[in-house]
């Protein structure tokens, strides 16, 4: 009895070969495959603590948001996540192959927001940050996957929505209301000027 070992290849996104493409889930929906085939797993949110965990057949996938303004609701497809821009979540796994890696992906233009090497027990803990640079605010499918046990990859699919931290949305409306202020204050200097 020999051990045969699989290269993993490069970070990509994991398709449902069912339907032959990315999976597209609105905000609340999800959708786990293994080795591409949709499979059946449980997702429970977990509101006050800001998490989603997925349970599959022998191995488990959370996300904790790690965010004032981000949460996870309860939802008809399991959870909700909110991911805030600029902000991190955490992610983290159990019942994985050792030594192979963990990817997180958001899409819908593909973006690996990072990778984790899952430890010699299987499990792996990793933070992603949500980069404003390269994600759009609105509605997107967060992908979590990783060489499960028996050699394929299962992949968490969960649609998610990303919003602006709170601040940046107010610092603009502040700085709109002092140019505002500049505005008046130089059309009075002109009124007196003329007067």
């Amino acid at each position: 009895r020999s051990t045969v070992n699989i290269a993993q290849g490069a970070p990509a996104p994991e398709a449902n070969r069912i339907e032959g493409s990315i999976p597209a889930m609105a905000p609340g929906q999800s959708i786990a495959t293994s080795g591409g085939e949709p499979v059946p797993v449980t997702i429970t949110p977990v509101s006050d603590q800001k998490l989603a965990v997925v349970e599959g057949d022998g191995w488990s996938m959370a996300v904790n948001v790690n965010s004032d303004q981000g949460g996870v609701e309860p939802a008809e497809g399991g959870a909700l996540l909110k991911l805030v821009r600029n902000e991190t979540a955490l992610v983290s796994g159990s019942g994985f192959m050792p030594g192979t890696r963990a990817d997180v992906w958001l899409f819908s233009d593909p973006t690996l927001l990072g990778t984790v090497t899952i430890d010699e027990n299987g499990e792996f803990t990793g933070e992603v940050n949500i980069d404003p640079n390269m994600i759009p605010v609105g509605d997107h499918t967060l992908q979590l996957q990783g060489v499960g046990e028996d050699g394929y990859v299962k992949a968490a699919n969960m649609g998610v929505l990303v919003d602006d931290p709170a601040e940046a949305v107010t610092d603009t409306a502040t700085a709109s209301l002092t140019f505002l202020w500049w505005i008046v204050a130089a059309v009075l200097v002109v009124l007196v000027l003329v007067a």
